[in-house]
């Protein structure tokens, strides 16, 4: 069920999503909230990415007006190319663990440019990020908020990078959710937008749980030198959303109760398929037996 209202929208809004921080799954809720014609995706690899970028900046500004969500892999800065008003909306990681799922995941994807890089290497995660063969693992969500993302070899970012990160979180960004904090996110979300159905099933999950417990003191200090502007913005982030619950008051905690309530009848429904799928197979093993 689509929410056509759209009473707190910007003319056109953009989701900034960052790999490896829950953008699958919140994606799922997005596409209820517009219809499919009036979305502009900006995915897939190599030079696919900037030919949708260059197709946005050639179209007709009659059709840019038309676009009410952009979204994508794609660094700050698509506001430029559009004739109408917009706002930013993002989700950022503990670098931690964005860092230690980014590594998981190429180990579990074979057809990940970088899984032969670690698995004939044989690397560990420190290994991995200090090899610099990716800058997604040096400062990669403050590169992308910045719209900076390739000004900086890696290992060598500067200042500049998470003091224009931040700038653009205060000035340009509606709200920056939390990973960590996701139902708390949603619910602001839901409140400033006017969405509605914000239930959700976790998509392209990688595993990482209580990874610091399990990390060692010097694959810990690795990871954090990398990532030294991810863990300010990271922080700063933290602080607004806290900010934002504190001011939204009870009408934030009936958003959270109502999203409980609505992840909670999903998933059950959700679940009836698999489970009569299994019943059926049970079933005919049975009799054939």
């Amino acid at each position: 069920m689509k929410n056509t209202s759209h009473t707190y929208m910007p003319g056109t809004l953009i989701f900034l999503h960052i790999p490896k921080n829950a953008g699958r799954t919140f994606e799922s809720i997005l596409k209820r909230q517009y219809a499919a014609e009036d979305i502009y995706d900006i995915y897939g690899y190599g030079n696919s990415i900037p030919r949708a970028v260059e197709r946005l900046k050639n179209k007709p500004e009659e059709d840019k007006r038309k676009i009410k969500l952009i979204k994508g892999h794609y660094q700050f800065g698509l506001h430029r190319f559009l004739p109408q008003e917009s706002s930013y909306i993002t989700f950022l990681r503990d670098p931690v663990r964005r860092v230690a799922s980014h590594y998981n995941y190429v180990v579990r994807d074979t057809n990940h440019p970088l899984n032969r890089t670690i698995t004939e290497k044989k690397m560990s995660l420190a290994e991995y990020v200090s090899s610099g063969v990716s800058i997604e693992l040096n400062n990669g969500q403050t590169r992308l908020l910045s719209g900076m993302n390739t000004k900086y070899p890696f290992g060598q970012c500067e200042k500049d990078l998470v003091d224009t990160a931040l700038h653009n979180l205060r000035h340009h960004f509606e709200t920056a959710g939390i990973v960590e904090q996701f139902d708390d996110s949603l619910a602001v979300m839901s409140l400033e937008f006017g969405w509605q159905w914000i239930y959700y099933l976790k998509k392209n999950v990688t595993p990482v749980s209580h990874i610091e417990d399990t990390l060692d003191r010097n694959t810990l200090s690795i990871i954090e030198k990398y990532n030294q502007y991810d863990l300010e913005l990271y922080e700063y982030a933290q602080k607004k959303l806290s900010n934002k619950v504190l001011e939204l008051g009870k009408d934030h905690d009936i958003r959270l109760r109502k999203l409980a309530m609505q992840n909670f009848c999903y998933k059950s429904y959700a679940f009836l398929p698999r489970m009569r799928a299994y019943l059926k197979r049970v079933k005919e093993k049975f009799i054939s037996s």
